[in-house]
């Protein structure tokens, strides 16, 4: 996502901090200009960069209403 020395996202390798840390709507690898949160009340990511929800099939649950549009990011 980020550099090259930066793991991909997957939240099935997430250890039991970054799980806690999932389920309570923090960041789990934060990147400039990008802030991914998650919605208490719906489960829902908001913040995803729309380049990323339209080059990759996502595991996870996104709010299409509330992505952002950014420039540069690596896809």
């Amino acid at each position: 996502m980020g550099g090259e020395n930066q793991k991909a996202f997957d939240p099935n390798q997430l250890t039991a901090e970054e799980r806690q840390k999932f389920n309570e709507g923090k960041p789990l690898m934060p990147m400039p200009g990008v802030k991914i949160t998650k919605n208490p009340i719906t489960g829902k990511l908001e913040g995803v960069p729309e380049e990323w929800v339209k080059n990759y099939d996502l595991p996870m649950s996104i709010d299409y209403n509330k992505t952002v549009a950014t420039k540069h990011l690596s896809k």
